[in-house]
């Protein structure tokens, strides 16, 4: 990604005290996450910075701890930025799409073409000299009649994305939380949400809650590790979650076929 907005008003009230070596980190920082498309651990922060003193690095260590969020797995993450490649990765997965369907309509019409062509090549030729219509003045039976274009249904992609181990009402809480956000639903987000659940121990379900409770557009572990109560047990994953279920309805189908009558 090697273009980004960026809000001067935004940016000046939160460095308003820092020096101009922590600016130039600061915005190196945010280029560099750009460019990659990733977030970099501490160490690796000093090598894109290309860091060649004491005083480069500490200002490094800085304003990773001041403007970004430590994950488990040692990256520093920044909120803005994280949001914005996942908008940008929702946007390219649609201008795909559409590109892909715009050439297959082309082929589609190029493929119809030909065949009228050699439809009427063939008909030219079979047809003897002089040859006159069986009828003459033939009129259509109707007027101006114009075919009805059935209208299809508009088939909607999000019901397909859903995880099947996450609760209907939970799926419907975040689709809409993503529509207020203005945010697209695509297999990419949500590749990135499970991926960042499993970091952090817990399910589909469980993460899109927190994000549904925290007004999270997307999903981090890093995040979701300081929001949670301490001391809360860890949620179950994927396969363990449907095991639960089934085991929950087994159990109730047994309570209800043995129940007295």
């Amino acid at each position: 990604m090697h273009y980004y907005k960026r809000n001067i008003g935004n940016y000046a009230k939160r460095t308003s005290r820092l020096t101009l070596l922590q600016h130039g980190v600061y915005t190196l920082l945010l280029d560099a996450c750009y460019d990659r498309e990733a977030f970099p651990t501490e160490e690796q922060a000093v090598q894109w910075l290309w860091a060649s003193g004491a005083e480069e690095v500490e200002a490094i260590k800085f304003v990773l701890n001041r403007y970004f969020i430590k994950s488990a797995d040692g990256t520093f993450t920044h909120d803005d930025v994280l949001a914005d490649l996942l908008e940008y990765h929702a946007m390219a997965d649609r201008n795909k799409q559409i590109a892909i369907d715009r050439e297959t309509k082309r082929k589609q019409l190029s493929t119809s073409r030909a065949h009228s062509v050699n439809a009427l090549s063939r008909d030219m030729h079979d047809s003897p000299p002089n040859q006159e219509p069986l009828t003459k003045n033939h009129k259509p039976r109707t007027i101006n009649h114009k075919p009805i274009k059935e209208e299809k249904p508009r088939a909607s992609a999000t019901p397909s994305l859903k995880p099947q181990d996450v609760d209907e009402q939970v799926w419907a809480d975040w689709v809409k939380l993503r529509k207020e956000k203005k945010a697209a639903i695509t297999k990419t987000a949500l590749d990135g949400i499970e991926r960042e659940a499993e970091k952090a121990g817990i399910g589909m379900e469980d993460a899109l809650k927190a994000c549904c409770e925290f007004g999270w557009q997307g999903f981090n572990a890093g995040w979701y590790a300081q929001r949670k109560p301490a001391g809360q047990a860890p949620s179950l994953n994927k396969q363990e979650a449907l095991e639960a279920r089934n085991r929950k309805v087994a159990d109730e189908w047994a309570r209800g076929s043995h129940a007295p009558t």
